[in-house]
């Protein structure tokens, strides 16, 4: 007996079970019949035909066929024997949280991407450094390079991945031409080099505009903003006892007594320090208490309009988050330096900040970039997505 049990003139069908993706992302395992077991390429066809995805898992562990039957079946049964099982009927059409959830998860898995992620963030660090050279257009051949750089190292160690999957008799990581494939990795480390840029950009700036110049100040005149007069330098002396007088008063008192000097005044007691002075004194104008019940009404509004689209949980509190973040680069991060360069202590650790800045910022780059390209692997659409756009409702 071979595969197909013979009976006289009666062929006994054999059962074979397969494992297909929907097009709202289920799995299932199916099971049919037919005169013999069909070829890959046969069910291929047979699942794609129905809108769905036929999965490398196929085929799963077959069941033993039924015993032979000395007693041939009736006329009437023979041809249902003979015929290969119906189709399942097809699923509804996914809804609109069921695409945007189907969209989020890749048809691979996350650890066949790693390679594609080392790439990207050591392309990104090669490709900054590379910016770097750009001397007065650094501002702009950095972010570029960076990019650049992420997508050729993504794409890169794709194409790598295709080739040794060949050479080594790999199952594919994605059923999707190796084309496709390398293009949307190099897509994916640009696009996700390009997200914590754009991020610094937005959320960095107002910290960047309100810190930095304040830091640079506190650098400067560390031994006035101390408020101990007597351990300030000669040339700080008459500064360093005006601060200690109007400082512990607030910074109303601080501001106000400055404006009021007027500005040959302010010239003759801070002397060569006055561009210094005149940072700290805007340092301590501009911080402004954070609006933490504004910031939490706009976070829940946008969270939960966010929810009720069919986004994700976690996609919904990432954007109910954005409105605080805002608030606290605009608002917490100036109040904060105004509190450092009021106290003795605070102004210290701010005339610091720009020696831990050199050390600690490229470290915080290179976190940042990698946990956006790490990210990125789970988030990023699927490769048929991208390129033929998402497969149409079955029906």
């Amino acid at each position: 007996m071979g595969a197909n049990e013979y009976v006289g003139v009666t062929v006994m069908p054999v059962q074979f079970s397969y494992m297909v993706q929907n097009a709202d992302g289920s799995t299932q395992t199916l099971t049919s019949e037919a005169t013999r077991p069909p070829t890959w390429g046969e069910l291929d066809d047979h699942v794609t035909s129905t809108g769905a995805q036929l999965l490398p898992a196929t085929p799963a562990e077959q069941p033993a066929p039924p015993p032979a039957s000395s007693v041939p079946p009736p006329a009437a049964d023979r041809e249902t024997y003979l015929s290969a099982a119906p189709p399942a009927a097809p699923p509804p059409p996914p809804s609109f949280g069921q695409r945007a959830r189907a969209a989020l998860v890749p048809e691979r898995s996350f650890w066949s991407q790693l390679p594609s992620v080392g790439g990207a963030i050591a392309g990104a660090e090669v490709g900054g450094e590379l910016g770097a050279l750009g001397g007065p257009f650094a501002p702009v051949t950095i972010p570029v390079g960076a990019v650049a750089g992420a997508a050729l190292g993504s794409g890169g160690m794709e194409a790598a991945r295709v080739g040794a999957e060949r050479y080594f008799g790999w199952q594919p990581a994605e059923q999707a031409p190796a084309s496709e494939r390398i293009a949307n990795a190099a897509l994916r480390g640009g696009v996700f080099e390009a997200v914590p840029l754009g991020a610094k950009y937005v959320v960095g700036a107002p910290i960047l505009r309100s810190a930095i110049p304040a830091a640079q100040g506190a650098k400067q005149l560390a031994p006035v903003l101390a408020q101990v007069p007597e351990a300030a330098p000669a040339t700080m002396q008459p500064l360093a006892q005006w601060w200690a007088h109007e400082a512990p008063a607030g910074a109303e008192n601080v501001v106000k007594a400055w404006s009021e000097m007027g500005g040959p005044a302010r010239a003759a007691l801070a002397g060569e320090h006055l561009p210094a002075m005149q940072q700290i004194v805007d340092a301590v104008a501009a911080g402004k208490p954070m609006d933490w019940a504004s910031a939490a009404t706009q976070g829940l509004i946008t969270g939960y309009a966010t929810l009720q689209r069919g986004y994700p949980a976690v996609s919904s509190a990432v954007a109910g988050a954005v409105p605080a973040i805002a608030q606290g680069a605009t608002r917490a991060v100036p109040a904060l330096v105004r509190r450092a360069v009021l106290s003795p202590t605070g102004s210290q650790w701010l005339a610091a900040m720009p020696a831990i800045g050199n050390v600690v910022g490229p470290l915080m780059n290179t976190a940042l970039r990698t946990g956006a390209q790490l990210g990125g692997a789970y988030a990023w659409p699927r490769t048929s997505e991208i390129f033929e756009g998402p497969p149409p409702p079955p029906g």
